[in-house]
């Protein structure tokens, strides 16, 4: 049995809609994780820093 391929992009995207909504478990999303959030452009710094996120 084969797995499905990820896509990073959908990873990143579901990423930033939980640091956006400020899910309980976004504060595990490490801080290079986030910054790649930031770097394409689907969330703030602030957005991460809100979601428990030092970045």
């Amino acid at each position: 049995m084969r797995l499905a391929a990820v896509d990073p992009q959908k990873v990143l995207e579901e990423r930033a809609k939980d640091i956006q909504a400020r899910k309980p478990w976004a504060r595990t999303i490490k801080a290079s994780q986030a910054g790649e959030c930031i770097i394409a452009g689907m969330v703030t710094a602030e957005q991460c820093r809100a979601a428990g996120i030092n970045v």
